[in-house]
């Protein structure tokens, strides 16, 4: 990760290029970026909200349908299991609660509802 961080990130940051926020950030009207650490300490997702529809950008939160069933269940690159885990159940709630369309990074998108005392994931048709 080193490698990556200096070739991507820290050049950015060098040439004066990146702007650091506080989180909650909107970055436009209906798009919220919020923090969800876990993956990575900087991992974020983006809530978009329009006409009283939600969605989430979720990013690294979710690797694999499976972590539905055991929000613990970690994924090899998730550089605080505990953190992360606790990011899934909070965007599980999160999602449930606005009936959002979750649009993950690793598996097509879909809708989460609560199955017994966790969750279960419905893909979009």
């Amino acid at each position: 990760m080193a490698r990556t961080f200096a070739d991507s990130v820290l050049s950015v940051v060098e040439a004066g290029l990146a702007e650091f926020i506080d989180l909650p950030y909107p970055v436009a009207h209906g798009i919220t970026l919020r923090a969800f650490p876990g993956h990575t300490v900087g991992h974020l997702i983006a809530e978009i909200t329009s006409g009283g529809q939600h969605a989430i950008v979720s990013g690294d939160v979710l690797h694999h349908p499976l972590q539905f069933a055991d929000l613990s269940l970690a994924q090899s690159g998730d550089a605080d299991p505990a953190a992360a885990a606790e990011s899934r159940r909070k965007l599980c709630e999160m999602a449930v609660a606005r009936d959002a369309l979750v649009l993950p990074a690793h598996f097509p998108a879909g809708r989460i509802s609560r199955a017994g005392r966790g969750f279960r994931f419905i893909p979009a048709t």
